[in-house]
């Protein structure tokens, strides 16, 4: 979801296991407007909030993207893979966002292997933590409820909800260290309530 990312920017950590929208558009802080389909907002402009992001703008360093064509994978390709807010990229339903910031096709690994937590007594993560996307959640196993939670901190980008379908509120997820929203949630300021 993310592009024109810092690779050095992605947590390259060993992790540890434990047994225990609908198309409304949303405004950024800014003023400026996005879709929950990614696309650009009513003012014809980049989705990305306007600012950009940057080091100072939440967990983690570096910027992910500028404008929605830096979150293709595959430059040669010209529609979007996903589209560039606050810095970081949300990836389209079918791509994730990788260690680079960019949306490609490619599933993220399992959660181990990028530094997770799976936590199966709960089945939530804890205070500080954020879950990870579905397929990741997956690797902790699928007979016994689990959950992969990653440390805010490892985790690049600035705070933001997530608003879902019909005013659903998931995430924001962890994905190969990125900071990002399911591929069906529209992300917003944390100041603003989903609609």
């Amino acid at each position: 979801m993310l592009a024109g990312c810092i690779v050095a920017t992605a947590p390259a950590c060993g992790g540890s296991a434990e047994s225990v929208g609908d198309g409304d558009a949303a405004t950024s802080a800014d003023g400026a407007s996005s879709t929950s389909d990614g696309g650009a907002g009513a003012d014809g402009g980049s989705s990305d909030g306007g600012d950009g992001g940057g080091a100072d703008a939440g967990h983690g360093a570096g910027v992910g993207c500028t404008q929605d064509s830096d979150c293709n994978g595959d430059l040669s390709v010209s529609s979007d893979w996903g589209f560039c807010y606050q810095g970081v990229c949300m990836c389209h339903e079918g791509f994730w966002v990788q260690t680079n910031g960019k949306c490609n096709t490619t599933p993220p690994p399992g959660c181990t292997q990028q530094g997770g937590t799976c936590r199966q007594a709960t089945s939530a993560c804890q205070p500080g933590e954020l879950e990870s996307s579905a397929s990741t959640k997956m690797s902790c196993g699928d007979l016994i409820e689990a959950v992969c939670c990653f440390g805010e901190a490892q985790c690049t980008g600035p705070d933001f909800r997530c608003c879902g379908p019909n005013g659903g509120t998931p995430g924001p997820i962890c994905e190969n260290g990125w900071r990002t929203c399911p591929s069906d949630a529209t992300p917003l300021p944390v100041d603003r309530p989903c609609r």
